[in-house]
């Protein structure tokens, strides 16, 4: 089983690079535009214009003049902007989404920025010999007594140093 802390430092680095993606694909979409197709035309995924969008639904009475797989295109001066908006768009053959790149930024950089903050005070508690849990001054107590304050069992100085 997980612990509390194992969860918590999987999520903070996750998010991170959910964040980090974001800001890459963000800058990436301002210039470029990538694609990518399946073979059957049934599904495809794309970034553009600050967006990531997605379309899927039933294979085209003919398929398009594209080749399936990856596509890398420098947008047109014209097309380069940004929205700011979800698009929804509904075809008789297919659906698409597009989320603008801010949204999934912002989901997950709260909280990565609340998660490595929340890791620092903790390991500057378990530094100065403070209580992880509440902050009550350990001097005195022993390395694997409970907190008298708030009764968490305390891990040791190298645990708590991970």
């Amino acid at each position: 089983m997980l612990g509390q802390r194992s969860i918590r430092r999987g999520s903070k680095w996750v998010c991170t690079f959910v964040a980090a993606a974001c800001l890459a694909g963000f800058a990436v979409s301002l210039l470029y535009w990538v694609a990518w197709r399946d073979s059957s035309y049934r599904v495809a995924v794309w970034i553009e214009g600050g967006f990531v969008g997605g379309k899927w639904g039933s294979a085209p009475r003919t398929p398009p003049p594209v080749a399936a797989g990856f596509e890398f295109a420098e947008l047109p001066a014209a097309m380069r902007g940004v929205g700011l908006w979800p698009r929804v768009m509904h075809n008789p053959n297919s659906d698409s989404l597009e989320v603008p790149l801010w949204m999934p930024f912002l989901v997950t950089a709260g909280p990565a920025a609340w998660l490595w903050r929340k890791d620092r005070r903790l390991a500057k508690l378990a530094r100065v010999g403070k209580c992880t849990g509440c902050g009550y001054d350990r001097a005195g107590v022993g390395a694997r007594a409970k907190c008298p304050e708030c009764g968490l069992a305390e891990t040791s100085p190298s645990q708590s140093r991970r």
